[in-house]
């Protein structure tokens, strides 16, 4: 105001469409005459159409959480990918003595979890600088990119040092982080999940919820890598092979022995195996009865 140079934006509304039109309007402040009217070629129509696709400024909830799920697929794709192929050629490299895999592994756990991480800081340091905070002639939001990058660049190095273990540090870290961002937004707005929902801001109570379902997942998966790698450190149990039994020997019975039977009459019994042992046994040979009185007269 007061300034003969001053002009007027007008553009339309992106709410209504996904299409983003570049219909522009510039009026001059002070007559109200039409300074330009911009309007695209109708050759970047597509192209325009895929960026208002990409911008998301479209008011059509059920679409923006389709358009969200996909993207979210996409990236749960590209991340199995990177540990099914990492996890796939582990062993093989470590037993050439290769130590790409290690590189490898840093990469991916940087890309993954380090830029989940990563983004949560910067929602963190987002709702802890003050407005208009400058460092060193440097902008609040330039501040807020830079404090992005430098965190995510140290999850590399996180990665690098701490190799497996980099996955559960880094899924704690990120939990934290996004509690942190969920109670800062409530101190620093006073706009707490439920006085939002009061409200009906559901973009500010969708943003806290899905802050805090991160953080639990974050939990429940970083768990169970660590109950894992206390498995792996634990050694496994010795298993003690059982001593075999000494051999059972039979009892040991005389070769003959005699046997005396009512009549004066007696037999040599021939020692055999032991019943029930399932040898063969051998029937004793008869013996011939003692001479008569008649038959020594006889003689």
């Amino acid at each position: 105001p007061g300034d003969a140079n001053s002009y007027v934006y007008v553009r339309r509304s992106y709410q209504d469409h996904v299409h983003y039109d570049r219909d522009v309007f510039f009026f001059d402040a002070a007559t109200g005459e039409v300074l330009h009217h911009f309007v695209t070629e109708p050759v970047m129509t597509a192209q325009h159409f895929l960026i208002g696709f990409h911008i998301i400024q479209f008011d059509h909830w059920a679409l923006r959480w389709l358009y969200f799920l996909a993207g979210l697929t996409g990236c749960i794709l590209i991340g199995t990918g990177f540990i099914y192929w990492m996890e796939k050629r582990r062993k093989k490299h470590e037993e050439l003595g290769m130590k790409s895999i290690k590189i490898v592994e840093m990469l991916t756990i940087g890309s993954v979890t380090g830029i989940i991480a990563a983004t949560a800081l910067f929602f963190v340091v987002n709702r802890i600088l003050p407005l208009g905070f400058e460092l060193g002639g440097i902008e609040r939001s330039a501040v807020e990119v830079i404090a992005f990058y430098l965190f995510w660049i140290g999850t590399f190095a996180h990665a690098w040092v701490r190799r497996r273990r980099a996955w559960s540090d880094q899924l704690w870290a990120t939990a934290v982080l996004s509690v942190a961002a969920v109670v800062l937004n409530a101190l620093t707005t006073g706009g707490h999940m439920i006085q939002t929902a009061i409200d009906g801001q559901w973009n500010v109570f969708g943003m806290d919820a899905l802050l805090l379902a991160t953080a639990a997942l974050c939990v429940v998966i970083a768990r169970r890598l660590d109950r894992k790698a206390k498995a792996e450190l634990v050694p496994p149990e010795k298993t003690t092979v059982p001593e075999k039994a000494p051999p059972v020997r039979a009892a040991v019975r005389p070769a003959s022995r005699i046997a005396a039977r009512p009549g004066g009459r007696s037999r040599t019994a021939v020692a055999g195996p032991p019943e029930g042992d399932g040898a063969a046994t051998r029937t004793p040979a008869p013996i011939a009865p003692p001479p008569t009185a008649q038959q020594s007269d006889d003689t």
